[in-house]
């Protein structure tokens, strides 16, 4: 690459940044990405990717133990090491996908260290690079514990990165959030001893889901034995002990491995025009305050979310390429799920926040056990809740439930749109689906 001046530099490779990418360089501009790792960032690397494949694999070992009550004398020998190479391909193969798509759109790319000085000069590795728009989408970095002998421990970043040779037996997070969760039911699902230290009590955690939700989601950990210490802090690490402060009361527990999901931090490296302290603050055009530099995805502040710095990169580029002047875009229409065995999804204004945000609302309630499709692959737990303003407008939705991330799309659709219910009552709905149900809780309003 000869170049080193770009119509747009973009610092980081993550999902908004190389979607980002890919879009201005269909407008036929010089575009250069710069990510110190590998393309595809935390999401397909360390995060989204490898978490939902370990998740897929233990969900079918768990049905394998539990489930298949027809299969009699089945024996099997599960290979961690085995699954953790299956993994590493997968995630190849998505991070090879965007690597085709660079080259095939003409999308520059280095691998290396970006860095930002006072004077707004551009460095990669030492070389000087010249840029007419900058943008950063550097995402975020995991939250660590300053504790005694917590340098030791994993956060979730480096624990889906580290192939273990065995299983570890007994694994305990700090943590009762939405990565908690997610790698708390996996491991316990593949076969390890899974106990939780969370710093809040069980009605505080998970703000964004109704506490009937929640009610279920605990419901089910304690049904398939996690081990959750509310009310408790982490005091400390020390041989193969996580020590910790129970309501008073000192306990600790024996682990092999101690993960720390205590949330995320800003990702500003070697940028140093901003407080690295801080997430970025961005206008309705992703302007920063520095005028031609630009920020999308985690850099900007929560929810951390990949489809979030999608949607960033998509409008940004609208507006850089003059199709739109801003957004006016509401992230409440923003959906969220957690990927635990009974998925949870939301999206809009829950019930919850209704009644505190005093809107006259109605809300229709629904099991899956009333669900034929949701009987035949054997799950009975969980219920969706469609919330509804007096106009009868869809204004919010939140499900528990089998493969609720692939029913709240449509959900998505009607809460951004203000869409009434008669619209989506008018659908029809294949026999037997998982999404009858949507129909189902719009029949009840």
């Amino acid at each position: 690459m000869q170049k080193k001046k770009f119509d747009y530099v973009i610092i980081g490779g993550g999902p908004g940044g190389y979607s980002l990418a890919l879009e201005l360089a269909k407008n036929k501009k010089n575009v250069l990405v710069v990510e110190k790792d590998n393309l595809g960032g935390v999401c397909t690397n360390q995060g989204c990717i490898p978490t939902k494949a370990l998740i897929y694999a233990s969900k079918n070992l768990y049905s394998l133990r539990n489930k298949n009550k027809w299969l009699e004398n089945l024996e099997y020998k599960f290979n961690f090491k085995k699954l953790l190479q299956w993994k590493d391909r997968v995630v190849i193969t998505v991070r090879k996908g965007i690597e085709f798509l660079f080259k095939k759109n003409g999308v520059n790319f280095i691998k290396g260290t970006a860095e930002i000085d006072e004077n707004l000069k551009l460095k990669i590795d030492g070389d000087i690079f010249e840029y007419d728009n900058l943008i950063i989408a550097t995402g975020s970095l995991p939250s660590t514990l300053p504790l005694d002998g917590f340098e030791k421990a994993y956060t979730p970043d480096d624990f889906l990165k580290t192939n273990f040779n065995e299983l570890p037996g007994k694994v305990c997070i700090i943590g009762a959030g939405v990565i908690g969760f997610e790698i708390g039911f996996m491991m316990k699902y593949l076969g390890s001893d899974v106990y939780i230290i969370e710093i809040l009590n069980e009605r505080q955690i998970l703000p964004n889901i109704d506490r009937d939700i929640l009610d279920v989601l605990l419901n089910r950990a304690k049904k398939d034995g996690l081990k959750i210490y509310f009310d408790s802090k982490a005091k400390g690490y020390k041989g193969n002990k996580i020590i910790f402060d129970h309501k008073g009361e000192e306990k600790c527990i024996e682990c092999e491995i101690v993960i720390v999901a205590v949330g995320r931090k800003p990702n500003l490296q070697g940028i140093k025009i901003f407080n690295k302290e801080e997430f970025l603050r961005i206008n309705d055009r992703f302007e920063t305050e520095i005028p031609k530099i630009y920020a999308i995805g985690d850099i900007t502040g929560g929810p951390f979310l990949a489809h979030r710095a999608y949607k960033h990169a998509y409008f940004l580029s609208k507006i850089l390429k003059g199709e739109i002047e801003r957004i006016d875009f509401n992230e409440i229409v923003i959906p969220s799920v957690i990927y635990t065995p009974l998925e949870v999804a939301q999206v809009g204004v829950g019930e919850d926040k209704a009644k505190e945000m005093g809107i006259k609302y109605k809300v229709s309630k629904i099991p899956f056990a009333s669900i034929g499709r949701a009987l035949t692959i054997g799950e009975r737990e969980g219920f969706i809740k469609i919330i509804t303003n007096l106009q009868n407008e869809i204004i919010g939705a939140q499900l528990i439930g089998p493969e609720v991330s692939e029913i709240i799309n449509l959900l998505t659709f009607a809460v951004q749109n203000k869409i009434k219910i008669d619209y989506l009552k008018d659908l029809t709905y294949p026999h037997p689906t998982l999404s009858e149900i949507i129909y189902e809780a719009l029949l009840k309003i």
